[in-house]
């Protein structure tokens, strides 16, 4: 006796839980507590393999000089802390661009971070 069974799919661009952003600075603020939280929640050994660690400064320091050049200063290089420390380090620069950037480079700025997000 063969059963039949029918699998109904419903296919939608919302994610459950999660509100659309509004602006970009919403975008930007959902895509750094995401990016932040992945990194918090990724094992130092997980976070070492590839080029996790080289890409997560490397956008680090893009978020830092567009605050700083926002704000008309000349660009500083970011200390290379820990790899523990790269959430956090993440965390601080993304509050300091939210205050100091337009929402045009802050655009910019939610999809470095949700690219970032994707390779890890």
């Amino acid at each position: 006796m063969a059963i039949n069974l029918q699998v109904r799919i419903c296919h939608t661009d919302i994610v459950i839980g999660v509100q659309e952003p509004e602006n970009p600075r919403q975008d930007f603020e959902q895509q750094l507590v995401r990016t932040v939280n992945r990194l918090r929640t990724m094992s130092l050994q997980k976070l070492a393999q590839g080029n996790r660690v080289s890409d997560t400064r490397l956008v680090i320091q893009e978020l830092a000089d567009a605050g700083r050049l926002a704000l008309d200063l000349e660009s500083v290089e970011v200390p290379a802390l820990s790899d523990a420390a790269l959430a956090d380090q993440l965390a601080v620069i993304g509050q300091q661009l939210l205050v100091a950037i337009n929402d045009e480079v802050l655009a910019s700025a939610a999809r470095q971070l949700q690219h970032l997000r994707s390779t890890l």
